[in-house]
């Protein structure tokens, strides 16, 4: 096989897909990105300038602003949904723990029921800006499918850096498929 086709694999009522960013499955309704507290890993390279030039007025915003706890989850309207994945603090070292991102995984795939999503696309969350593997990111996804048992969602893309695709994906079918 090679590295642009997806692997496909079943766990319960949902049908995985995994393959790099560039060799999308299926359309999703939502897409997760690895976030942080304050939100910077997912702003955009270039800032835009700003609707109001007053640098004290800016200030003040940056000091009100309140950092996500890690372990949750915000949204960014539009389509597909964007979905960002609170798993790091980059105050702390290292800036993600394993809770948070099982926590993570849990609440993308709650809210993936209450809005009654199909089709969503996940990265391995900690291991892009942290050194998750793909393996127990697996064991995690596969605890919380099982756990969960949706009854809405049927299409997972889960998303692996080209880089790092042809030696980490079949240990993460292994994770995903195993009994236990």
């Amino acid at each position: 096989m090679n590295h642009t086709e997806a692997t496909r694999a079943m766990l319960g009522t949902v049908q995985l897909a995994i393959s790099a960013p560039s060799a999308q499955p299926f359309p999703v309704e939502a897409q997760v990105s690895e976030e942080d507290t304050y939100l910077v890993l997912s702003s955009p390279r270039e800032v835009p300038p700003l609707p109001n030039p007053d640098p004290h007025q800016a200030m003040r915003d940056l000091m009100d602003f309140e950092p996500y706890p890690p372990g949750t989850i915000c949204f960014r309207e539009g389509h597909p949904l964007q979905i960002l994945a609170v798993v790091h603090d980059l105050n702390d070292s290292p800036s993600w723990r394993e809770e948070w991102i099982s926590t993570v995984i849990r609440k993308i795939l709650e809210e993936c029921e209450l809005r009654e999503l199909s089709a969503i696309g996940l990265p391995v969350l900690g291991a892009m800006h942290g050194s998750l593997t793909p393996y127990r990111f697996g064991v995690m996804l596969r605890e919380a499918l099982r756990n969960l048992q949706p009854r809405y969602l049927r299409y997972l893309w889960i998303v692996l850096p080209e880089d790092t695709l042809l030696e980490e994906r079949d240990r993460l079918v292994q994770a995903l498929s195993a009994k236990k």
